[in-house]
């Protein structure tokens, strides 16, 4: 059978569109104006397939249902039940679900993952006034959101791993509150106006390029079963501690900046931390604060004085080797190169006989070390 000219170049025009013109099964559009499929994000969810991605136009979403999640009512604005679903926003400023007022007894919650959720991915928007921000299940990526006055701004429900990148969590009770089971990762955020900044616990915890700002506490973590690594961070401007160790966990700290606050860094209940390239400010108590058996090693970090001490043990029989525990200390700059000077900075078992540990600081670095250039400036200063 012979095909006409018209008939094979239609064939070739439909098949090279097929390939050329991507599919647009899987996008659904929410919009406040009526141009989307939806107006409403939560009728977007409820039609939602596996692995769907749900685009939200400009506008603030306030609308709320009642849902049961098998174990109780609860309002929200998001209930997602479908596997890898991505709730993406056109802009992160002008995107907003949530009221304009902050979290309050009885606000709802924002978005809600199910149970069973494996994987979801929420990005390019912000997210205000609930009790939970994000109530998190399975794998979950936060990327480039903007979280602001809620009690939790993200809170765990049945996580396996957690990835926060590039967002800004602000005047929350909790800015994020995790006990992921497989990893926590947390990079290039802001967390501000928090009573706590970030509280995780679990294996392979990894916070970075992150500050952390004029919060009650910035990062607190413990369990035996919890170790990472916390690097280039700042934190300062903190009423009670920048980090908090405790319970066993295992912890590494690489050229963080710790600025003045109440404990700066308290390491307690077993805590075994290490670290370099690291800036303690001394503060109201000290620059680290260290009790009940935590075992501490940090060499080639800067160590500097306060208002009271720079190293301060508390006492008790936590520690019970005879003769008594050593601390790893050293290499480390004071401040001053004058060892008397330093020995005065440090509350230990020469202060304190009940107090069952020595602080190791020889050698003393003879100088300021290199560090940050983010913090290295303000190190410089103090001391002109």
């Amino acid at each position: 059978m012979k095909t006409s000219f018209w008939s094979g170049f239609m064939v070739l025009v439909l098949a090279n569109t097929f390939f050329l013109v991507p599919p647009t099964y899987g996008l659904i559009r929410v919009d406040k104006e009526g141009s989307g499929g939806f107006t409403v994000i939560q009728d977007a969810l409820n039609s939602a397939a596996d692995g769907d991605t749900i685009i939200i136009g400009p506008g603030r979403y306030e609308d709320t249902s009642v849902f049961n999640n098998g174990y109780h009512d609860f309002e929200g604005c998001a209930y997602v039940l479908a596997n890898n679903v991505t709730l993406l926003g056109e802009d992160r400023d002008s995107v907003i679900i949530g009221p304009d007022t902050p979290y309050a007894p009885g606000s709802p919650h924002g978005v809600f993952l199910g149970e069973l959720i494996e994987a979801f991915r929420i990005e390019n928007l912000t997210l205000e006034g609930f009790h939970w921000g994000i109530l998190i299940s399975g794998r979950v990526v936060v990327d480039d959101c903007n979280i602001w006055g809620c009690n939790f701004g993200i809170r765990d429900w049945n996580p396996v791993e957690l990835t926060v990148n590039n967002t800004e969590i602000s005047n929350c009770n909790d800015g994020i509150f995790s006990h992921a089971t497989q990893a926590t990762l947390i990079q290039n955020c802001t967390f501000s106006g928090n009573r706590s900044g970030a509280r995780v616990y679990g294996p392979d915890i990894l916070v970075t390029g992150s500050t952390f700002d004029d919060e009650r506490g910035g990062i607190g973590t413990s369990g035996s079963g919890t170790w990472g690594t916390i690097s280039n961070c700042q934190m300062s401007g903190h009423s009670l501690y920048n980090v908090a160790i405790s319970n066993g966990a295992q912890i590494t700290l690489n050229d963080n900046f710790f600025g003045a606050s109440f404990y700066g860094a308290r390491f307690f209940n077993g805590a075994v931390v290490t670290g370099s390239g690291n800036i303690f400010e001394g503060g109201e108590l000290s620059a680290i604060w260290i009790e009940e058996g935590a075992v501490v090693s940090l060499e080639n970090n800067h160590i500097l004085p306060g208002s009271a001490y720079s190293v301060y043990v508390g006492s008790g029989d936590e520690y019970p080797d005879d003769p008594n525990d050593i601390l790893d200390f050293q290499n480390n700059y004071w401040g001053t190169t004058d060892e008397a000077e330093v020995a005065a900075l440090i509350y230990d078992n020469n202060d304190q006989p009940e107090c069952n540990v020595i602080i190791d600081f020889q050698p003393m670095a003879d100088g300021p070390l290199p560090t940050e250039e983010m913090s290295f400036g303000s190190i410089k200063a103090m001391f002109r």
